[in-house]
């Protein structure tokens, strides 16, 4: 099967693909160097996660990747006044979340870009469950310093809520948009989950 033309239909390998223009494998630099940083980026993805949730990430670990524009980089100062960053998730959170049963939450803080955002001063990162209603607090349930990518590892709900959304959300910064995600709390009494 031809590796340059995904039209041609030689299964021998011997097609003449190779000597028409523009089809050389010369030609397809910048195509094949995104794909060799997809793949090494897919390869090193468990070991990269593993590290973050440790607390042990090595920046060598990260395949660099070079990009042909060099991006806007946002002033990250306290004073700043950028509205242009938020809170995003990394993981699809449970569809139904119990009791007493804890569940992971991955966050990491974007631009306007979509570009992943790194401080120089840590940050604090606080997930709280409020009231779908009036967004008022009902429990916290954890705090971290984060410079960027977040891992709350075990948030558990201590009792039955209802109406009740999950909220991250930067400590002391205005200008970085939280994240409200709603959520389904149950409660599991012998074989049956009960919703709250």
């Amino acid at each position: 099967m031809c590796k340059l033309n995904i039209n041609c239909t030689a299964e021998d390998g011997n097609c003449g693909c190779h000597k028409l223009p523009g089809l050389s494998a010369g030609n397809q630099g910048a195509q094949n160097n995104l794909l060799f940083s997809i793949i090494s980026f897919i390869s090193t993805q468990p070991e990269i996660l593993n590290a973050i949730s440790e607390g042990k990430l090595d920046p060598s670990m990260i395949p660099k990747t070079e990009l042909p524009l060099d991006p806007e980089v946002p002033d990250l100062s306290p004073g700043s006044e950028t509205t242009e960053l938020q809170i995003i998730l990394l993981n699809d959170l449970p569809n139904k979340i119990f009791v007493n049963r804890p569940f992971s939450v991955m966050v990491e803080i974007i631009d306007k870009n979509f570009s992943q955002v790194k401080f120089e001063e840590p940050i604090t990162l606080q997930a709280a469950l409020v009231d779908s209603l009036d967004g008022t607090d009902k429990f916290i349930l954890g705090q971290t310093l984060t410079q960027g990518v977040c891992l709350f590892k075990k948030l558990e709900i201590p009792e039955k809520v209802s109406n009740c959304s999950l909220s991250i959300r930067v400590l002391d910064r205005k200008d970085i948009k939280s994240l409200t995600s709603s959520l389904k709390v149950c409660v599991k009494k012998g074989n049956k989950a009960l919703k709250a």
